[in-house]
């Protein structure tokens, strides 16, 4: 069973979607995989999802309301097999905190679909409802090509 954590700052909106989006889409086409979601400067643990994360999701027919937010932590970050950064920056903050041998499990979510041509998801939480919605397209897209990874590598 592959184990995969989505990772942005505050885990109150983008990587929970991303957590949501990819339960979902794995379990109707039969993936083997464990999902989480982190983010590398929680304010508040066990915080709820942003409303209008949860509402963005909704329009979707994904449930966010049991979301709490959590930290990244080492132990945590040791047992995933890959991890994936919602922006740059994040992924920066993540490459500082885990050890050289560690560093290759970590990737930009947005590094699954390069005719994209973007690397960062950006982070909707100063924005409108409209931005969550970008968001949520982006998010919706890489966690497509990602199940779509996993379903091959289990085929072969």
């Amino acid at each position: 069973m592959t184990l995969i954590l989505f990772v942005c700052r505050g885990n109150t909106c983008r990587s929970p979607m991303a957590e949501a989006v990819a339960r979902t889409r794995a379990g109707i086409v039969g993936v083997d995989a464990i999902f989480k979601s982190a983010g590398i400067a929680v304010s508040v643990i066990g915080a709820p999802a942003d409303p209008r994360a949860i509402a963005c999701a909704a329009k979707m027919g994904l449930d966010l309301t049991a979301h709490r937010a959590d930290a990244t932590t080492m132990p945590l970050l040791s047992a995933m097999d890959r991890i994936y950064a919602l922006d740059r920056e994040v992924r920066d903050q993540l490459m500082a905190q885990t050890p050289q041998p560690r560093q290759s499990r970590i990737h930009l979510l947005m590094s699954l679909v390069p005719e994209t041509g973007l690397t960062d998801v950006a982070d909707p939480w100063s924005g409108t409802a409209a931005d969550y919605d970008g968001a949520f397209a982006l998010i919706d897209a890489a966690v497509a090509a990602l199940i779509d990874d996993l379903k091959t590598a289990a085929h072969d």
